[in-house]
Formats: structure tokens, sequence, C-alpha cells
């Protein structure tokens, strides 16, 4: 970001603040070398497993969809129930698997060529997507289908 040469800061949450800090910082990279850089909101992404990245602190990003492990599904948008404040990087309890991704004991993967589904170790599939657009939620158990 011009202007803003690189600081070192004791952990990404002071790097975090310091993004909150500056105007025009739209996300933060904090280093292994406690080295935080920031970016304006165009700049490139690079992958690198070792760096922690997130917006600054109090950034409005509003949630747009809640499902719970019952297969209840809350409308938005809502203030609440964001993960943005979360920083990115050092990712724990994230699986792959054929044509899915688990996230805990949430799982978002194709059930076929033509559906993707959300649903939960437990049993209940939140949300159907079909490849024509159709979107439902069943909210049945493995087994219970008609």
């Amino acid at each position: 970001m011009h202007g803003q040469g690189k600081t070192w800061e004791h952990d990404w949450q002071a790097c975090s603040r310091r993004c909150a800090r500056v105007h025009g910082c739209a996300h933060f990279s904090f280093w292994p070398d406690k080295g935080c850089h920031l970016q304006h909101g165009w700049a490139s992404r690079i992958l690198d497993w070792d760096v922690i990245t997130g917006p600054p602190p109090k950034v409005t990003c509003r949630t747009i969809h809640i499902w719970d492990l019952h297969g209840n599904i809350y409308d938005g948008p809502r203030d609440d129930f964001s993960t943005w404040g979360r920083a990115a990087g050092h990712s724990q309890k994230i699986s792959f698997g054929f044509q899915f991704i688990q996230f805990g004991h949430f799982r978002l993967g194709a059930a076929d060529d033509t559906h993707l589904s959300l649903s939960h170790s437990n049993g209940y599939t939140m949300q159907i997507f079909k490849d024509n657009g159709w979107v439902t939620g069943h909210r049945r158990r493995r087994g219970q289908e008609k």
C-alpha cells in the first residue's frame, strides 16, 4: 500500500488493528517474521500457508444465511454470526474429499452431477442446490428420504 511500509508487530491482532487505523486499508498480511503488510482493495491475493491474512476489525460484512446443526436456516442479512473477524491462515478442521469440503462437522459437496448440498455430520441436510437454480432445505436425516 503506497506510503505504508512493512512494520513489525507483536501478533496478527496488532497488524489487524494497524490496518483499521490506516485510511484505505482493505486487508492485512502478517508474516512469520512478524512483518505486517497492509493492502488496498485492489491488491492481488497470493496463497502462502505461512501467512495470516484478514480484514481490519469492525469491517461491515453482513451474514446472508445461518445454518444450524438441526437443519434450520435463518435468513439475513444480519450483523451477527460472521466469520470475517477471524484471521485466515493456519487452517484447522478442514478436510477435502472426492467432490466435497468439510469444515468441522459441516460438509459442502456435490451429491451427484446436478446437486450440491450442505449437511451436518448428525445427518441433517440444511440446503440443496440444483444445477437449474432450484434451492431447497430438506432438513431430513440420512435414511429418512422418501
